[in-house]
């Protein structure tokens, strides 16, 4: 709650009265409860990414992880700079399309259109390099 009124009191100058004083600290809240939750997503997520030390690593899963970041570094170089923004900031980082063009500071409708694109390059992508496998 704290939290919801430190950010309403650095977010006041910015607030323009066109709701109520409660609807607007109810999307602060909202949004800084919507921070925690994916702050502790990505935290657990990165907990169970660390091996365990317990088992040695698998050779041939080495070598698969080592390939597919091989393919991921070839395909996000093949990207425009606006679309690779996107697409890193959407797909890797977990972010939503708000979050993405607040953060970008462009227009909602061009961050969804930028990440429609890249994920069409990354399946004509993919196509082609399983075409380049099969031969």
């Amino acid at each position: 709650m704290q939290e919801v009124f430190i950010t309403a009191r650095r977010k006041l100058p910015t607030y323009e009265g066109r709701g109520s004083p409660k609807t607007w600290l109810y999307g602060i809240a909202r949004g800084l409860c919507a921070n925690v939750r994916r702050s502790q997503r990505r935290s657990a997520a990165r907990f169970w990414a660390v091996p365990s030390e317990e088992a040695p690593p698998d050779p041939d899963e080495q070598f698969g992880r080592h390939e597919a970041y091989r393919r991921v570094v070839a395909f996000l170089a093949t990207l425009p700079e606006d679309q690779r923004a996107v697409f890193e900031l959407s797909d890797i980082e977990g972010m939503s399309g708000p979050e993405i063009a607040e953060a970008l500071g462009i227009k909602l409708n061009a961050a969804y259109s930028r990440l429609r694109l890249a994920r069409q390059r990354l399946e004509r992508f993919i196509e082609e390099s399983e075409g380049r496998r099969g031969r």
